[in-house]
C-alpha cells in the first residue's frame, strides 16, 4: 500500500503552472521552426495535400497542446482534487499571457 504524498511534498500550482507554459512555449516554437524550415509548403500542384498536411499538423498541435496544458489538471480533477486542478489551469494562463505581453513588448522595441 503506497503511502499519499503530504501537502508540504506538493509543487506549488504556479510552479507547475509556469513548467506547464513554458514546455508549451517550446513546443510552440519546435512547430514554428519545422513550419519555416522543414519546406512545409510544397510544389504548388499539390494544393489538397498542402491544406491537407496543414490541417494534420494543426489537429496534431491541438492534441499535444491539450496534453501538455490540461494532462496534469485533469489526472488531478480525476482524483478529485479539482481545486488545486484549476489553479493550476489558471496559473498556465496567466502565464502565457505574461509570455504574450512580454512578446509584443519584444517585438514593439527589437
Amino acid at each position: 500500500m503506497a503511502a499519499k504524498k503530504s501537502k508540504k511534498a506538493q509543487l506549488h500550482p504556479a510552479l507547475i503552472g509556469l513548467v506547464q507554459a513554458t514546455l508549451e512555449m517550446l513546443y510552440i516554437a519546435l512547430v514554428a521552426t519545422f513550419m519555416i524550415y522543414g519546406g512545409f509548403d510544397g510544389p504548388a500542384e499539390n494544393e489538397v495535400l498542402n491544406i491537407m498536411m496543414a490541417l494534420l499538423l494543426f489537429v496534431f498541435s491541438a492534441v499535444m497542446s491539450a496534453l501538455i496544458v490540461l494532462g496534469y489538471p485533469v489526472h488531478l480533477a480525476l482524483k478529485g482534487d479539482v481545486k488545486r486542478a484549476l489553479y493550476i489551469v489558471g496559473y498556465t494562463a496567466l502565464f502565457f499571457f505574461v509570455f504574450i505581453f512580454i512578446g509584443a513588448f519584444t517585438l514593439r522595441f527589437f
